[in-house]
């Protein structure tokens, strides 16, 4: 976690970065949190890509040091895959990147364009 290393980050404030962002993740898409099989938000290829995110989210969108939940909702809101939470279940969009590194690494990608986009 070498951008929470290079930003000066105590555990405390890395804990609720790491807080609100998920919380921000799960008001905008609730049913991964209701249904967790059914979604792909909390397997592997979403976790990765969308911690993979946080760096270019302060990068990109000037972010404070700890953002609130609605700093990152208002943020993440923009973003087409956050929009409709049905990319992200079963048969959804976000599956038909398959699995592994590759999966998570063209997922992250298409997150990064469409961050830089919005």
């Amino acid at each position: 976690m070498s951008f929470a290393a290079n930003r000066a980050y105590t555990i405390g404030e890395l804990v609720e970065l790491l807080k609100n962002y998920w919380a921000a993740i799960f008001e905008l898409l609730p049913s991964a949190i209701e249904s967790p099989s059914e979604y792909h938000v909390t397997k592997t290829v979403g976790t990765h890509a969308l911690n993979a995110l946080i760096p270019s989210m302060f990068n990109l969108k000037r972010l404070k040091k700890v953002p609130s939940k609605e700093d990152f909702q208002k943020v993440l809101s923009t973003l087409e895959y956050m929009a409709d939470e049905s990319h992200w279940g079963k048969g959804g969009t976000i599956g038909g990147y398959g699995g592994g590194k590759g999966a998570f690494k063209r997922l992250t990608k298409d997150l990064h364009t469409d961050l830089l986009n919005s």
